[in-house]
């Protein structure tokens, strides 16, 4: 296999592995998301205090607000996590590219020294 084809799988390889990886990542995300319905809540809790109802069931929804609202924060924690290590690993995945290139180029050169070490064996004259 050539090293251009070679190249060309590994490049394929690691694509794959960013976008399992941005899946596995966005998964948990979108499904936090979907549980908030923060809207309906809010309009039911503003009209229930527009006409000055503050009942045990408007305190429900304030509660229950309030905890999604910390839903919500931990949420976009989460994402601020997942942004900021975004360029640790394409940086560790360079680099971890670029010493499995080394590696490549120098077994490529260890053959080719081993293969010149044969032919003269073989052939002492040349």
């Amino acid at each position: 296999m050539s090293w251009q084809a070679t190249q060309q799988q590994l490049n394929q390889h690691q694509h794959h592995q960013q976008q399992h990886q941005h899946q596995q990542q966005q998964q948990p995300q979108q499904d936090l998301a979907s549980h908030f319905h923060l809207l309906p809540l809010i309009e039911t809790a503003a009209d229930a205090l527009e006409r000055g109802a503050m009942d045990q069931h408007v305190n429900e929804l304030v509660n229950d607000l309030a905890f999604r609202f910390d839903r919500c924060q931990q949420l976009l924690n989460n994402i601020t996590i997942t942004s900021n290590s975004k360029p640790i690993t394409v940086r560790w995945q360079k680099q971890k590219l670029e010493e499995h290139e080394n590696q490549l180029n120098l077994r490529s050169e260890l053959m080719l020294k081993y293969k010149t070490m044969v032919e003269q064996a073989v052939n002492p004259d040349q």
